[in-house]
């Protein structure tokens, strides 16, 4: 019975994984949280979105949502007082090399000064980002004036794209938005970021 137990809760994990014979991790490292999150090749079709497969760790205290707005593949969110204090979102890049990841971060940096009164761009170049280097944008943003009462105040934001080794997937955007400039778990979750392929 114990065997038939075991080979049970094998399969359903089997069941959970994307089946690929290729991982690449952006930081390797042993398993950091309780929770793993999975997007696969089926999920993207499901959703109408670019090809690609990842996975990635998360705490307790985050809830995932996935295909977020119809637009991400999923969103990462932590809540203190029903105020959103971290999140990280994962959606569909549209880039394949560094170029296009400069030209693209341009254009969001553009794109946000002209729709947030308070923005204040902190960053836009090429910088050191979980042991290698990327072209990253970062600003702070005061979402007071969004209709959605669960952002109230300045916002630090990083946002960067995630190339993957192999073309067999599209690469990613990530947000990492929290309420305060110091770092912490949300670059310790992306840490735990791998594609799979």
């Amino acid at each position: 019975m114990h065997y038939i137990y075991l080979l049970l809760v094998l399969a359903i994990y089997n069941s959970n994984q994307v089946g690929t014979s290729k991982e690449y991790s952006v930081s390797t490292n042993l398993r950091k949280f309780e929770n793993i999150a999975y997007v696969t090749l089926d999920s993207c079709n499901k959703w109408g979105m670019p090809s690609t497969q990842f996975k990635i760790e998360y705490p307790n205290d985050f809830i995932v949502e996935y295909n977020a707005d119809s637009k991400y593949y999923l969103r990462l969110r932590k809540f203190t007082n029903n105020k959103v204090s971290k999140e990280i979102t994962i959606g569909k890049s549209g880039v394949v090399n560094m170029e296009g990841t400069e030209f693209w971060l341009k254009k969001m940096n553009k794109g946000l000064a002209s729709q947030f009164e308070n923005y204040q761009l902190l960053f836009l170049g090429e910088k050191e980002f979980l042991d290698s280097t990327y072209y990253l944008l970062q600003c702070q943003i005061n979402f007071d004036q969004l209709e959605d009462s669960r952002f109230i105040g300045d916002y630090y934001s990083s946002v960067i794209i995630f190339l993957p080794p192999s073309d067999k997937v599209n690469g990613v955007s990530i947000s990492m938005l929290r309420d305060t400039i110091l770092i912490g778990s949300n670059e310790e979750i992306m840490k735990t970021f791998n594609f799979l392929y």
